[in-house]
């Protein structure tokens, strides 16, 4: 096994630096994991530049990536040496397990196996927002966790979406949908193809004048819930224009 290495935030809000790290051993639950693809998640900008998690320096951040099981702690029976995986690691977890290092730990719990066949790309660059979605729909604003087996009843009630295009927004657009809820939300109409196998009920572009697209939300509520996946100082003050309206 060759040595592991890894880009380390020597101190708060200070550039990260490529430096030699030991190879972690995997223990009870664990499997150690040979980076073949890190995804760079926005958190991980807040983290470096503002010191989001008040980590204690020098660490190794990071929360997903992929590659090759390489060894695998005790109880450990759903992986083994060889397997494909794909794994979000939580940013509080410990440089053990973040990201941005040749070889790094995974916990079963948050691992999954990659398929012969499938692009780990795919997998790797969706499990922080998926993770994202489902803290942010369920355990925040209370819609119950989705049953991945079986699509649920309408439930008569209405979600308003701004960001229908991003990666956060689409896969949230999905998973209210598939919750048994009527989707509002937003594209441009470069987009306007995509948003539209998402299953959303209602598209509004999002390229129009500010007054205007507060009064086509508003002509398309009441809301139960709205979700902001952009939050840019701009959205944040339209929703909340709607909000009050």
């Amino acid at each position: 096994m060759s040595q592991n290495r890894g880009a380390v935030n020597p101190a708060a809000r200070a550039p990260l630096e490529v430096r030699p790290l030991d190879t972690p051993t995997p223990g009870p639950g664990d499997i150690l994991v040979k980076n073949e693809l890190i995804a760079i998640n926005p958190v991980e900008v807040n983290i470096t530049k503002n010191d989001l998690f008040k980590s204690k320096y020098p660490c190794v951040i990071g929360t997903s990536f992929g590659g090759e099981v390489v060894a695998i702690g005790e109880d450990v029976s759903a992986f083994k040496v060889g397997d494909k995986v794909a794994v979000y690691a939580s940013p509080t977890d410990g440089d053990k397990y973040a990201a941005y290092q040749a070889y790094a730990l995974a916990k079963v719990d948050t691992t999954i196996l990659v398929p012969e066949g499938v692009d780990l790309a795919v997998p790797v660059s969706m499990n922080g927002n998926l993770t994202t979605v489902v803290g942010m729909i369920s355990a925040t604003a209370g819609v119950p966790k989705l049953d991945i087996e079986n699509e649920v009843a309408s439930t008569g009630k209405k979600i308003l979406i701004y960001g229908g295009t991003s990666n956060l927004g689409s896969l949230a657009v999905q998973y209210v949908r598939r919750a048994g809820y009527s989707v509002v939300t937003t594209t441009s109409p470069k987009h306007r193809v995509f948003v539209e196998t998402l299953g959303a009920d209602k598209i509004i572009d999002h390229s129009q004048d500010r007054d205007t697209l507060v009064k086509a939300f508003v002509a398309e509520g009441p809301y139960d819930i709205v979700v902001d996946t952009i939050s840019y100082p701009n959205t944040v003050s339209i929703l909340a224009d709607v909000l009050a309206a």
